[in-house]
């Protein structure tokens, strides 16, 4: 389901896949839902994030097994971006379809790098990712605490 509602959205998922190394975009093969309602066109169903956040507006990534909604050959990974976003938010989502194409069991542990990323798993791999990729090209330190040796190692290790 590959629909952007605007060429808006380009310069942001440009950016985004730039800033990446080549090595990793093999693992970053989703669909993209840009300027959408997901829940409206049918991606999923639930409304609310586990903390509250509405998903008719919330920048997420929606997994195969979230889409219950669609036909089974229809699923597949898809970045949803209601909204258009900073390319640091899309290398988060990126970070989602990387760990799931790597770890579709989500049993990959990253030390938290940001108060966000202490919610879960999920958010502690994508602000890992994040913090990896954005320190070559953003100043994030205010943000991002270190990335731990070990999560460095894993993602060096990626090719």
């Amino acid at each position: 389901m590959n629909r952007l509602a605007s060429y808006a959205f380009n310069p942001a998922i440009k950016t985004a896949l730039q800033q990446i190394p080549q090595r990793f975009h093999r693992f970053l093969n989703c669909d993209l839902l840009c300027g959408y309602d997901p829940i409206y066109v049918g991606l999923f169903s639930f409304e609310n994030t586990s903390d509250g956040r509405s998903y008719h507006n919330t920048a997420c990534c929606a997994y195969p097994y979230h889409q219950s909604c669609i036909s089974l050959a229809l699923r597949a990974t898809t970045i949803v971006m209601p909204k258009i976003l900073h390319p640091l938010d899309v290398i988060h989502e990126l970070g989602h379809v990387l760990q799931y194409n790597l770890d579709p069991d989500f049993e990959l542990q990253m030390k938290p790098v940001t108060t966000y990323s202490e919610t879960d798993n999920l958010e502690a791999f994508a602000e890992a990712f994040t913090r990896y990729i954005g320190e070559d090209y953003w100043v994030i330190e205010n943000i991002y605490k270190d990335l731990h040796p070990l999560d460095r190692a894993f993602f060096d290790g990626i090719n």
